[in-house]
């Protein structure tokens, strides 16, 4: 299984601890949540067989949350890992 690194903006106005809480109750435990310039976004790190599942994952775990994707993905890294050890 590979980890995959990527970016999603989201819809969330405020970052409060409910909020937060709320992602990782869903399942974004792998990612680290941060807003810049008004916009909310979700840093994740996420093993998955393909950078599509990886991503499909994290936008339904964010929905699951209550949150909709603004943005899809920022940046990609792939690593294998393989390459980890």
């Amino acid at each position: 299984m590979n980890s995959y690194t990527f970016t999603l903006s989201i819809d969330m106005a405020e970052m409060t601890d409910a909020a937060l809480d709320r992602l990782y109750e869903a399942g974004c435990n792998d990612g680290r949540v941060g807003r810049c310039n008004g916009v909310s976004f979700i840093d994740f790190e996420r093993e998955a067989e393909s950078l599509a599942d990886a991503v499909e994952s994290a936008i339904r775990d964010v929905q699951k949350a209550g949150f909709q994707v603004t943005k899809g993905v920022k940046e990609q890294t792939i690593k294998s890992w393989h390459d980890r050890r």
